[in-house]
């Protein structure tokens, strides 16, 4: 994804207030994030993918249940795909450890327009669920969790989800992050509504959530959520 400047807004699209926030550690680290060299080889890739701007990881925030999602509106991507795209394959990168257990599933949902701001909507695909374990150590791991999707409009703004289900376990467990934080495109929700992890909780960057995927040319019509299904979101 491009990036671009941060602008804070006091738009709180219907969500819970920072009043619940989360505790959080920001740890520095020096390291390279590396890619899984065993995953798919799609045509490009979109979502948030600033792997040379790493700065570090926030650890005390993960728990299992967590949801991450990342805006992705094709006018900021750099793919070469003309007029549709198919997701083939969603990651994560996380900061885990040979104590980390996490069962997840990959998630596409609507991106709803609300008061000229994106939210995360209804959902478009689920992956099957996945467990990744055996760690061999501390470090940052590419998750990658294959996903089947229609042929989607490039047109058509969306949300990645990468999602943690209950019975995810870990300790120590760290949420990677680049080093040009913007605003109105990562989420995070735990169950109380989809937060802003830049604007409502001062994270100095995006995490790590991004797309593999392959050009097609027959691509959907979007359709928007009706007003009743947006509020639903959030109840």
């Amino acid at each position: 994804m491009k990036k671009v400047l941060l602008v804070l807004t006091t738009v709180t699209l219907l969500m819970a207030t920072v009043g619940f926030a989360r505790e959080m550690e920001f740890h520095v680290d020096s390291q390279e994030l590396t890619q899984s060299s065993i995953r798919y080889d799609g045509d490009c890739v979109i979502g948030s993918q600033d792997f040379d701007g790493y700065q570090g990881y926030y650890s005390d925030w993960w728990a299992a249940g967590d949801a991450y999602a990342i805006l992705v509106d094709y006018a900021n991507e750099d793919c070469i795909c003309e007029l549709g795209i198919k997701v083939e394959a969603i990651h994560m990168f996380i900061h885990a450890n040979q104590f980390c257990s996490f069962t997840v599933r990959a998630e596409l949902v609507e991106a709803v327009d609300y008061l000229g701001s994106y939210i995360p909507g209804g959902p478009l695909a689920y992956s099957d669920i996945m467990t990744f374990d055996s760690f061999p150590g501390e470090g940052n791991y590419d998750l990658e969790v294959p996903i089947t999707t229609s042929c989607i409009d490039i047109n058509r703004p969306l949300f990645l989800v990468f999602r943690y289900m209950p019975q995810s376990m870990g300790s120590f467990v760290g949420i990677p992050v680049d080093n040009t934080p913007t605003a109105e495109y990562g989420f995070c929700d735990w169950g109380i509504g989809w937060h802003d992890t830049v604007v409502q909780h001062g994270w100095v960057g995006d995490f790590y959530v991004w797309a593999d995927v392959n050009c097609c040319d027959d691509p959907i019509t979007n359709e928007m959520n009706s007003w009743g299904a947006i509020k639903q979101l959030f109840n």
